[in-house]
């Protein structure tokens, strides 16, 4: 992703970013709990951008930020299903 833009993105815990809880993660997580024959998945938080002073929110980037977001993010996906097809995720059989 850094390569994408020259920003830089650290992975971390979506703990470490600000409490919640009941997000579509836990959902994920939760349904193999409450129907055992549900498949077990493992659910992850995707949080990117930088704080936005041109704007009232720092979650409604300008257009410019907008589209270097979708720069880093979509770099971001494609080394992440690469890296599942790298250890055999994805393949039938």
């Amino acid at each position: 992703m850094d390569a994408a833009t020259g920003r830089h993105y650290e992975a971390m815990s979506a703990a470490y970013l600000y409490p919640t809880s009941g997000a579509s993660d836990d959902y994920a997580w939760a349904r193999h709990q409450i129907d055992p024959s549900l498949n077990k998945l493992h659910g992850y938080c995707l949080e990117f951008g930088f704080g936005n002073t041109a704007a009232s929110c720092a979650f409604y980037p300008t257009s410019e930020i907008y589209h270097q977001n979708a720069l880093e993010t979509g770099a971001g996906f494609m080394e992440f299903l690469l890296a599942a097809t790298e250890i055999g995720l994805g393949e039938e059989g």
